[in-house]
């Protein structure tokens, strides 16, 4: 039998890098770095060649947020194998979570992050994905429509225009820093970052008035109809969750009762290594036509 691959793995989101080195799929050693925006700067791949030569790697992984298209994998595919002789699998941060939630196998996996979307793989590797569609006009149940939908009721409450809570009103002040209202009017002169937002579901999932359980158990809702939506395309395949949405309890009771969600069979930092062993040449990666 031969020996396992010596698998280099890497997860970069829009803030870091994870990278591990893995002999199959025993870790060897991992780090954290700054983000390697490849889809944007692709001067970056040249730290992934400083790894392959560093590490030995004969397989790669990559699993990157930013990345929408068939076109754009390929072009990154076809620049990254023209300078290292390691064999590479690439694909956007939603795909690559779905690798390693299952270990390489069928399901589907939603991500609950600032923003928040899913993916899935039946057994006849049909994919699919769903959300994604960013803070503007999706991300629904993520921390930041959280985050978003909390400013709003607590800026009702302290008009006396919605249902009361306190509790959301000085929540949203202590978080930030400023009054209420001067805090409202801040973020409307100069619109802040999501993640900024997104600072206060935490927050809003250990209320307990009625205004924020509602927000929360809405949220719960949202993140429940991105598996429902794949199951209709892709069949009762099990589901799976990332990220620090599925941190709030409500939230991964709800998920969880009404999905069956099982825990991730590998930490995210895997993923990316499960990516490289398990994608079968030409597979789909989810971004046909729904239609």
């Amino acid at each position: 039998m031969s020996p396992p691959r010596i698998v280099l793995g890497i997860v970069s989101t829009p803030d870091r890098a994870e990278i591990v080195l893995a002999r199959g799929v025993e870790v060897i050693w991992r780090t954290r770095e700054a983000a390697l925006h490849l889809v944007f700067n692709q001067t970056a791949s040249h730290r992934i060649f400083d790894l392959v030569a560093t590490t030995g790697a004969d397989l790669i992984g990559i699993g990157l947020a930013g990345l929408h298209d068939e076109a754009t994998a390929d072009r990154l595919e076809e620049a990254i194998r023209s300078q290292t002789s390691a064999e590479l699998v690439i694909g956007d941060d939603t795909e690559v979570a779905q690798f390693g939630a299952f270990a390489g196998g069928p399901g589907i996996v939603v991500l609950g992050n600032t923003g928040s979307n899913a993916f899935g793989r039946n057994a006849e590797g049909v994919a699919a994905r769903v959300g994604g569609y960013g803070h503007s006009f999706g991300d629904d149940g993520s921390a930041y429509w959280v985050g978003a939908q909390a400013l709003r009721a607590a800026a009702r409450s302290y008009d006396g225009r919605g249902p009361k809570s306190r509790e959301l009103e000085q929540a949203a002040a202590t978080t930030f820093g400023f009054p209420l209202r001067t805090l409202m009017q801040r973020f409307d002169e100069q619109s802040p970052d999501p993640s900024l937002i997104a600072r206060l579901a935490p927050v809003v999932g250990t209320l307990t008035d009625d205004v924020s359980v509602q927000i929360i158990e809405e949220a719960a809702v949202h993140l429940i109809d991105h598996v429902m939506a794949l199951r209709r395309d892709l069949g009762d395949i099990p589901a799976s969750m990332y990220g620090p949405m599925f941190d709030i309890p409500l939230i991964k009771q709800r998920f969880a009762a009404a999905t069956g969600a099982v825990e991730p069979q590998a930490p995210i930092e895997m993923s990316a290594v499960y990516l490289a062993l398990c994608a079968q040449p030409g597979r789909s990666r989810g971004w046909e036509d729904r239609t």
